[in-house]
């Protein structure tokens, strides 16, 4: 198995360090994706939760108007 020093003296520097560039770049990219992803996924979830919290107020709120209310109610009898 080849030592280290073998492998970097069989490269030029430039593209050793032209190799580490395109690594560290891509990398980078990666985390920039993941965290675009991450927002875009925590967008869709959370309007479908708020639509669904709305939608269970709609549903809740049925029947609750002024004509469920009895007249004279509330007193201790």
């Amino acid at each position: 198995m080849p030592s280290l020093s073998t492998l970097l003296a069989a490269q030029d520097e430039d593209q050793l360090l032209n190799g580490i560039w395109i690594g560290l770049l891509s990398v980078e990219a990666l985390m920039v994706l993941g965290v675009a992803l991450r927002g875009l996924v925590g967008a869709v979830a959370s309007s479908r939760f708020f639509e669904e919290r709305r939608q269970r107020r709609r549903r809740s709120s049925v029947g609750m108007g002024m004509g469920s209310v009895v007249a004279g109610g509330g007193g201790v009898y």
